[in-house]
């Protein structure tokens, strides 16, 4: 069955560094990171589901985010074509915040996350590997990546 699914990600940025979930592709494994995030649920608002699913997925509780950007996206995944729209939120999160982060966590699912902190410094290298593709302009946008090269 297709349809359109709207979904939330969150940038949680903590010294200078962003955590991704680390994903592998279905079918060619190749490596991707995607911020924390999933589905919307009916009656949530974008901020509502943005802060359950960081709450979920990475267990910390975030306030007060900043909406960064959306993307529309079609794509392959797997041996299924989606189509997402996603709204983009970004947190910097104090250091005891921080440290509740787990290195791992689990999917509604079962299905074990992995998480991976960038240095911001180190984005222009992954660019390439950050779900959705235009995050790293969002990012570009608001200031992050000021005076770094790429």
């Amino acid at each position: 069955m297709e349809f359109i699914r709207p979904k939330v990600i969150v940038s949680l940025a903590y010294n200078d560094a962003l955590l991704f979930i680390d994903v592998k592709k279905p079918i060619t494994n190749a490596q991707k990171y995607i911020p924390v995030g999933g589905g919307l649920e009916f009656g949530e608002s974008l901020v509502q589901g943005a802060i359950r699913e960081v709450e979920e997925e990475a267990l910390v509780k975030v306030t007060d985010l900043t909406y960064l950007g959306f993307h529309e996206c079609v794509f392959k995944w797997g041996e299924h074509t989606q189509h997402h729209l996603i709204y983009h939120f970004y947190k910097e999160l104090d250091t005891a915040t921080y440290h509740q982060i787990p290195e791992q966590s689990l999917e509604a699912n079962g299905m074990p996350i992995y998480f991976k902190w960038i240095a911001l410094e180190e984005l222009p290298m992954v660019k390439h590997q950050l779900l959705p593709s235009g995050i790293y302009k969002d990012y570009k946008a608001v200031g992050l990546l000021e005076g770094l090269t790429a």
